[in-house]
């Protein structure tokens, strides 16, 4: 009967530990740690693939790994929502690193300032320029990140 008493208390304080952790869970706390982190990421992506004049997988997982240990650091939730917001975040990070890529290459053809050449394009000329250059193996890249991004924000 003690133990069967003891079983029954230990739940109830695992119960309210776990409870307790998840009051301290929070998506804007991800998001607050996240977005800087993804942004970090698109400059490595965006320096890493000018400095190399390659894309490799094994920087969308850096990124993805720098991404969703930030969520996890910033929003201390295991749910599927912060795996969501992990890899989402990664997906922008690998993107807007891509376009920052792209805007250097730019600025490097027209012989102009990066910052120059930045405020001078548009979003969607630069956009449409990536999406021509876009192939199944950067869509395997974008997915290893965000596979990575999305298990290292709750694991």
């Amino acid at each position: 009967m003690r133990e069967i008493a003891t079983f029954i208390r230990q739940s109830k304080e695992r119960r309210k530990a776990r409870l307790k952790r998840s009051a301290y869970a929070t998506l804007a706390g991800g998001l607050m740690v996240g977005v800087p982190a993804a942004i970090l990421g698109a400059v490595l992506w965006a320096a890493f693939s000018i400095i190399t004049s390659m894309m490799l997988g094994l920087v969308a997982v850096a990124v993805g790994f720098l991404v969703g240990s930030g969520v996890r650091s910033g929003g201390r939730g295991t749910t599927a929502d912060f795996g969501v917001l992990g890899g989402v975040l990664t997906l922008a990070a690998c993107a807007l690193g891509q376009m920052l890529g792209q805007v250097i290459v730019n600025a490097n053809v027209h012989g102009m300032n990066y910052l120059t050449e930045l405020l001078a394009s548009s979003p969607s000329g630069v956009f449409s320029q990536v999406w021509q250059n876009f192939t199944f193996l950067t869509a395997m890249i974008y997915v290893a990140g965000i596979c990575t991004g999305s298990y290292r924000s709750i694991n």
